[in-house]
């Protein structure tokens, strides 16, 4: 297709009407973006320094938000400060109180090493409050008789070096005694070593509490933590050992027991193999059938008699017996104790109505052998409940309810007795022993302890009935009502409450002060648990700063919890608590001056971000009178250009007019 020619004036005209809108196109988009520099193709160097300007003040923008979180991490440690101060204020404040109570207290008795037993219970009064200050020796009995005293073993430990014997039965580091007398004690260690030996007694109707026994280490035999009772009634054990080690095989009874082994386990398992059983002790055997020891008499020696051991421990026997196990109920005859008279008559209690009575060693009661257990119960554990009269003993040294027997574990025997902390349990086989003969050495087959033709045998044979047991306890001569009412009360527990309402009020604000510590986070960052934060000042992140916590927990700041007994101790509490004050004024500083830096520098970065921004603003943004301005001009130009094409394209129109 030719081209076609306009005349000069058109062309003319045509271009600047072009031109005149390419400039309103321009101007319209600055307008509109407000910006005069929208590409590189506008101006490359305008558009590539405001570029950067504006990225580097994103980035600044990102590290001003995290510094803001920064700062909140350290206000919330700050509030959690200024919580835990207003606590140790309080606590100040309780122990202020104690301190005044105590300074009035009478009868504090404190214990140094180099006291003796004697100089310490002459010194101990009703209502008394013995604190051990050291760790002490004693070779003789702490003897109180006083009411109401309380005893802080204060951590410390007393080592006992006093023990007993077979004669003058036991001998006990602290023996409570009287039917007025009444202790508690805590916190408190004793070792002792030696037969015959107990850490803490109760006698006469005196009453004991204990905190618990697991600071009472004991060795030595017919040796115990705790006692409320007449050891010499309970040593089946040592009477069993003597009677087998002065007469071997001619002691029947005490030789079968000895070498007895639970059917189920091997004759030399550690714990209930041949050696390990005894011939139940006259005390046992008022264990086994229930007994009210304050109402045994010499005249009536069925008086106190109750029976309701007996049948706890027969009902426990049936249920075994009806799920399968080789067991039999006690029978309502005679047993042997191994507790003697004299060389011809030995004790013995009939099941029937729990009358004891002494009767010759050629005689022909039922025999059952015996176990002390020590240490099956763990109570800190809480693995297993604790053990009970009637609970059935298996072979792993766990114990259970006969009715839960299901045969897949061996059971050895039942629980008669238990010790007042649970620790220990004393046990029964599951049948009466039986005899080939009932008077003649060697009579008992351990292999087959209850399929013999004989269901009863002798204390001793002929050979051995005129042998005096020595050192075995002539119970009879001593059994006057006096001694079996020498018992007291024993109870162990882990929840002695410290005296005074001020010492509770205190720990309990102990305990608050480190929730208050524990909730003190922001976003997972506990500034007072020894975290740290590290804050980024800079886009290139070269320039950084850390902000390290400090535990400031109970604990870390040297506070603890309190059992006040002195005004001293008290005071010790008081000192620990204004040290604790200055350590959290000293963190709150520290932190108080990094928050400062961190709000300087998110003031400067805020303003160098305001610079930025400005910066690429001058470089890119349009004046927008200015081009409102050419707006209005460009418009006014096209409209007159669009007249002046019209006049120039006229001379072209009068040709039209020829045809």
């Amino acid at each position: 297709m030719s081209r076609i020619s306009l005349n000069m004036s058109t062309s003319t005209n045509l271009l600047s009407l072009q031109n005149v809108s390419k400039l309103m196109s321009e101007t319209q988009t600055r307008l509109a973006t407000g910006k005069k520099v929208n590409s590189a193709i506008d101006n490359p160097s305008s558009y590539y320094t405001a570029r950067s300007l504006s990225n580097r003040a994103s980035d600044l923008s990102a590290l001003l938000d995290s510094m803001g979180q920064k700062i909140q991490t350290i206000q919330a440690a700050i509030e959690g400060i200024e919580a835990a101060t207003s606590f140790l204020e309080q606590m100040t404040s309780v122990a202020e109180q104690a301190a005044e109570k105590l300074a009035s207290v009478e009868g504090i008795v404190e214990i140094f090493s180099g006291m003796d037993a004697g100089e310490i219970s002459s010194r101990i009064t009703d209502n008394s409050i013995i604190l051990l200050r050291e760790d002490i020796t004693l070779d003789d009995t702490l003897m109180i008789t006083a009411k109401n005293v309380s005893f802080d073993g204060n951590g410390h430990s007393i080592t006992f070096s006093g023990s007993g014997s077979a004669l003058t039965a036991t001998k006990a580091a602290i023996e409570v005694s009287g039917a007025e007398a009444s202790a508690d004690f805590k916190n408190i260690q004793i070792e002792a070593s030696g037969d015959w030996a107990v850490g803490i007694s109760s006698r006469n109707g005196a009453t004991v509490t204990i905190d618990n026994t697991y600071g009472i280490n004991m060795t030595g035999d017919n040796s115990y933590r705790i006692s409320n009772r007449d050891e010499l009634l309970y040593a089946g054990k040592y009477n069993t050992e003597t009677i087998v080690n002065q007469i071997g095989a001619d002691g029947l009874a005490a030789m079968a027991t000895h070498e007895f082994y639970a059917p189920g386990v091997a004759a030399d398992d550690e714990t209930f193999g041949q050696g390990k059983w005894h011939l139940a002790s006259l005390g046992e055997l008022f264990d086994i059938y229930g007994y009210d020891k304050s109402q045994i008499s010499i005249t009536n020696r069925t008086q106190g008699a109750i029976g309701d051991n007996k049948a706890t421990i027969n009902d426990a026997l049936r249920t075994l017996k009806s799920k399968g196990a080789d067991a039999a109920e006690l029978t309502n005859s005679w047993y042997w104790a191994s507790s003697e008279n004299d060389n011809h008559l030995s004790l013995n209690i009939n099941m029937a109505n729990g009358g004891w009575a002494y009767g010759s060693k050629k005689g022909a009661p039922s025999v059952r052998s015996s176990l002390f257990l020590e240490d099956v119960y763990n109570p800190l554990s809480g693995a297993q409940a604790a053990p009970q009269l009637g609970d059935i003993m298996y072979a792993d040294k766990t114990w259970g309810k006969a009715a839960d027997y299901d045969g897949s574990k061996t059971a050895v025997g039942v629980i008669t007795n238990v010790s007042a902390d649970g620790r220990d349990v004393t046990i029964i086989n599951l049948k009466n022993l039986t005899f080939s003969s009932q008077d003649q050495a060697g009579n008992f087959n351990p292999a087959t302890p209850y399929t013999g033709s004989q269901l009863y045998s002798s204390w001793a044979t002929d050979a051995a009935y005129n042998i005096n047991i020595e050192n075995v306890k002539d119970y009879w001569s001593s059994m006057v009502a006096p001694q079996f009412k020498s018992e007291g009360e024993i109870v162990v527990t882990n929840t002695i409450s410290d005296s005074g309402a001020e010492t509770q009020q205190y720990n309990t604000l102990y305990d608050q002060y480190d929730s208050f510590i524990n909730d003190s986070s922001y976003q997972g960052v506990n500034l007072l648990k020894g975290d740290s934060m590290e804050i980024t000042f800079n886009e290139a992140r070269d320039n950084q700063f850390m902000v390290q916590g400090q535990d400031i927990s109970a604990a870390a700041i040297g506070l603890s919890q309190v059992s006040w007994i002195t005004v001293t101790d008290v005071a010790q509490s008081l000192n620990e608590i204004r040290a604790a004050i200055r350590t959290l004024r000293s963190v709150a500083s520290d932190l108080g001056n990094n928050n400062a830096i961190i709000q300087t520098r998110q003031d400067f970065t805020q303003n160098l971000i305001n610079v930025l921004e400005e910066g690429a603003d001058k470089l890119t943004l349009a004046d927008m009178d200015e081009e409102a301005a050419n707006m209005l001009a460009l418009q006014t130009r096209q409209q007159l250009a669009i007249n002046a094409l019209s006049l120039a394209s006229q001379a072209d129109q009068s040709i039209l007019k020829l045809f």
